[in-house]
Parts: C-alpha cells; structure tokens; sequence
C-alpha cells in the first residue's frame, strides 16, 4: 500500500495541519436557533476587507477557536465563504473554512491540498501574505526538515457511529472498517442552502476514489455521529448542519492536532489535512484522526470524512 500510495501522490508538497482544544462546548442556553450567534461589529480579513454579514457572525461566533489554534491568515475569498490558516504550533499548520455562498466554494477539497502559500497566491488577488502566514510557512519548512515523527501507541484501527437515520431514534451505527456511503443523495428536505447549495460544493462529494478508499458520508443524519481511522495522510471532512440549530464540530488526532468550532445552521465548516511524508518516512506512524458532530440532539446534518490511509 505504500508503495501504490507513493507512486499517486509524488510530486505533491505536504501540508501539517494542527491545534488541539480540550472541552467540549455546552448546549447553547435557550435552545438552538438557525442563525450565527454574536454580534457582527466591524471584522475584517488579513486584507483589511471589512467581512460581510455572515461570514463576519461566523468568524464572532469562534472567537476561542481562533485565540486557541493561533489564527495566521483568514480571507474572505467570495460573499459569504471564509478560508483560514492557522498554527497552533510552530511549524504545524491547519487549513479550514466555512460558509454558504450563492455558489460552489471557492477553496476546494483539491486546492485545499496544495501548500498554503499556493492557496493563498490563488485565492487571495494577488494580495501579499501577511507576515504571520509568512512566518508560519518557513516553520513548517523547518519542521519538515526536522524529519519522521515517533510511532505511537495502538490506536482502533477505524470506525464510525452516533446518532441515527430516524429523529425519534438514538441508536447508534454498528461500527466498521470500510465506512458507509449512502448510494445517492435523498431528496432536499428542505429549501436551506444545506439542502441545496451545499451539494453543489466539492466537500459534499461521495465518489469513488483510489486515494480516499475510507469514507463516511451520512446525509439527513440526527443526533451526532462520528468517524475515525488511525492511519491518515489525507483527510476531506465536513458537516452542514440543515435543521434545529447549530451544531459543534470536533476534529482530534493522536498528533495533537484539530479544532473544535460551533457551525451555523446552513452554513457549512470544513477541515482538509494532508502530510504525505508519513508515507515515505520508514519509522513515521500517519496519524490517528477522528471527527465528531456534537451538541446535535434532535438537529439534523450532513457529515462526510474521506481519509486516505496508510
């Protein structure tokens, strides 16, 4: 496998992803509603182009998350999607972005994979990195150099669960090894842009892919859910939530990696991770990474995670 996974992937720069949080937000007070939480007030972009009124609720209401993942670079890259780099360790960056635009989002599952400096050149208008981003990127590159990361301890080599296909339910899915992928899209249940606009999006894709043989991807789900693996080079995730209010998404890894962040009913927030060294690095262990939709009680979503494995 690693012979088959080198041959497809040479050539292509790799990307550390990070940042770690350890509490699991509570139910919002009062219940949920469908709209970003937060005053707006005046947010702006590393260019100093002011946010428009989504985007800029979205950015309000992850504060902590930005504070405690060391946000280098954000970008309003169209009305109404975000793209955000950060480095919550020297050396160790994370690529993720939210939103819902009118349509398909600008920054891709296949762009998402480049290095961040080749992101930023194409989707910022040729507007120059901040220094921040700057600094980031030659930690990584010293990072790289510094060579293969230990082998860690044992981890489940992989499954999927919580939640259910029904609202009234609470029954779990049966765990697995190969994932789940429903064999087309249901019929939009309602008119929101998670039930439109979000499967004109590239991170709503369920296909087959010779790089991304394990995948979970739950439509019209209830409850929660969650997917891992424990050898990851390349990881697509992401959750829409369509109905009852926002939802939390919590990305973990055994690297010290992640982000926990609140998304917005019919808002969509993705999470890419790409480090094709653990491939090549005899004595290197690719991560153990596991996504969760949490604070998601009678709320329901769509939730993918498509991992390239080890």
């Amino acid at each position: 496998m690693r012979t088959e996974l080198r041959n497809a992937v040479s050539g292509i720069a790799p990307m550390f992803l990070a940042g770690m949080i350890a509490t699991v937000p509570a139910e919002p007070a009062g219940g949920s509603t469908a709209e970003p939480a937060g005053a707006v007030g005046d947010v702006r972009d590393s260019r100093g182009q002011r946010l428009g009124p989504l985007t800029a609720a979205l950015v309000q209401a992850n504060r902590q998350a930005e504070l405690e993942m060391r946000l280098v670079a954000r970008l309003e890259v169209q009305p109404n999607e975000i793209f955000e780099i950060y480095e919550p360790a020297p050396g160790v960056l994370l690529l993720s972005g939210a939103g819902a635009p009118d349509g398909p989002l600008r920054v891709t599952p296949e762009l998402a994979r480049l290095p961040p400096e080749e992101v930023w050149s194409l989707v910022a208008d040729g507007h120059p990195m901040p220094p921040r981003l700057q600094a980031a990127i030659e930690n990584a590159r010293q990072r790289r150099l510094g060579g293969p990361r230990a082998l860690k301890n044992s981890r489940p080599p992989s499954g999927f669960g919580g939640g259910s296909a029904e609202r009234g339910s609470g029954a779990a899915m049966t765990d697995g090894d190969r994932g789940v992928r429903p064999p087309s899209r249901p019929l939009a249940a309602t008119s929101g842009w998670c039930d439109t606009g979000y499967f004109t999006t590239g991170w709503s894709n369920c296909v087959n892919d010779p790089l991304l043989p394990f995948q979970v991807c739950l439509d019209n789900w209830w409850h929660g859910a969650y997917a891992y693996h424990e050898d990851v080079w390349i990881l697509n995730s992401n959750v829409c939530p369509a109905q009852g209010g926002p939802v939390a998404y919590w990305i973990r890894s055994d690297e010290d990696f992640g982000g926990l962040w609140t998304v917005s009913q019919n808002t969509v927030r993705w999470f890419n991770y790409y480090d094709v060294d653990c491939l090549f690095w005899a004595l290197d262990d690719c991560p153990y990474i596991r996504a969760d939709v949490i604070n998601a009680h009678n709320k329901r979503f769509h939730f993918r995670y498509r991992a390239g494995i080890e």
